[in-house]
């Protein structure tokens, strides 16, 4: 079985709801990383917030090169604070009316929401990008017109 799925899968997602942390030893062994993400995830639904443990994340990163968030939260916040954290991928189910029977639809997300979490990434990217430790171009007019001005 060990390096079967690279066979036929290019990506392949690997949730670790109701993982223990020998599973996770398994998994280190039992992989291949290249195409692995992680995902953490709790098998709440939905999760409160006490339970997210987004510090797993870290700890995930310590072992695995690709660590994504599957969440069950009620809301983005997870979500986004995962972004924050490093995750590579979000899960997050998704309803067009969270009035529908069954127990997904009351935490997942609308399309407005879904929206959110996407410009949210989108952002996040660019607010990543590193400009360096000099002032920017962008600052120029800024730096020429009050930089010394009050000097005494």
């Amino acid at each position: 079985i060990k390096w079967a799925y690279e066979q036929n899968f290019e990506k392949v997602f690997i949730s670790t709801g109701c993982c223990s942390l020998e599973d996770l030893n398994f998994l280190k062994d039992n992989i291949k990383p290249e195409i692995t993400t992680i995902m953490h995830c709790v098998s709440a639904y939905p999760c409160p917030v006490e339970n997210v443990n987004l510090p797993r994340i870290a700890l995930l990163k310590n072992s695995f090169p690709n660590v994504g968030y599957s969440g069950h939260f009620n809301g983005i916040n997870d979500a986004i604070a995962a972004l924050t954290l490093g995750a590579t991928y979000i899960e997050k189910h998704f309803t067009t009316d969270k009035s529908l029977p069954g127990r997904d639809n009351k935490f997942a997300l609308s399309p407005n929401e879904m929206k959110t979490l996407c410009e949210f990434e989108k952002d996040l990217t660019s607010m990543r990008i590193n400009c360096g430790m000099e002032y920017q171009s962008i600052e120029k007019d800024m730096h020429d017109n009050y930089i010394g001005r009050w000097d005494a």
